[in-house]
């Protein structure tokens, strides 16, 4: 498991495949260490020998979840500013940052945090024009 090389991002892509291949939905299994909804988001990507295997159901759900966060991120910060070179530049920080995109290429829960993080702010501002 190539992206696999930190313990975290192993043991909830490990928990979503014991989900996969119990007889019964222990959902106690999932533990009460961390929230289910990374483990419960990668499900039916462990599901598929190949990507589990591989590792590769982490970055199935990462990827999208850091593009996401760099356009939601490009939105919020064009709506405050009212600059879309700016909101750019945002958008492509954050793409470019390394922690994030380690993030992304792993199975771990903080990427689809901060990516629905962006989306509430996006969603509570309703579409309003610029603030401040």
């Amino acid at each position: 498991m190539s992206f696999l090389y930190f313990g975290d991002a192993a043991s909830h892509i490990v928990k979503s495949r014991m989900l996969i291949d119990s007889h019964q939905f222990p959902l106690e299994s999932i533990g009460p260490v961390w929230l289910p909804c990374r483990i419960l988001l990668l499900l039916p990507f462990a599901a598929i020998d190949s990507l589990f295997f591989s590792g590769i159901a982490g970055p199935v759900i990462g990827i999208p979840c850091l593009v996401g966060t760099g356009l939601f991120l490009q939105s919020i910060v064009r709506r405050t500013t009212g600059s879309r070179p700016v909101a750019f530049i945002a958008c492509h920080s954050v793409l470019s940052e390394s922690n994030l995109v380690y993030m992304a290429l792993t199975p771990m829960s903080e990427l689809p945090l901060i990516c629905f993080i962006a989306l509430g702010d996006i969603r509570s501002r309703g579409g309003s024009a610029k603030t401040g």
